[in-house]
């Protein structure tokens, strides 16, 4: 879902948790890092 709103995520292995990293090629402006987490948060999958 990500990708299709131009954010690319690779998955992390850091540790034994599930996890991804965020990385950036290029300026970045706080525009941006505000897309991203919009797109983040309507991409995720919540369970109560």
């Amino acid at each position: 879902m990500l990708k299709t709103k131009g954010f690319v995520i690779y998955p992390g292995k850091v540790s034994k948790a599930s996890a991804f990293r965020i990385g950036n090629i290029g300026d970045v402006y706080p525009a941006d890092m505000e897309r991203l987490v919009k797109a983040i948060e309507s991409s995720m999958f919540w369970n109560d």
